[in-house]
């Protein structure tokens, strides 16, 4: 899957979606998400592909965790391995944000 391929998933679960950060003052909810690390894939002692680990960070301000569903049932749906949410709330911009890490081939 290619990085383009990746965001379109993405676009999939969230109308705004942003690589590296998002776009001044984003109203609502939104998701960046950015490479963090790779690894190689190996076979025949020769370089086969890459793994990209892939941070997502979904902004929201709504409890009920809706969005979030949404998102790691697309990421399921198209086959992108990804960890368990971990939540934290911003104080100073009052949104819950969801951290999703995955892997892409």
């Amino acid at each position: 899957m290619t990085l383009e391929q990746f965001c379109d998933v993405l676009k999939q679960a969230a109308d705004q979606v942003y690589h590296f950060e998002s776009m001044g003052d984003s109203a609502g909810e939104h998701i960046v998400w950015q490479e963090t690390s790779g690894r190689g894939i190996y076979g025949g002692n020769r370089r086969k592909g890459a793994v990209k680990i892939i941070q997502v960070d979904l902004y929201t301000k709504d409890e009920s965790g809706e969005l979030l569903g949404k998102l790691l049932e697309v990421l399921d749906t198209d086959e992108v391995a990804f960890t368990e949410p971990v939540t934290t709330y911003e104080k100073e911009t009052g949104y819950i944000r969801h951290t999703v890490e995955c892997e892409v081939v």
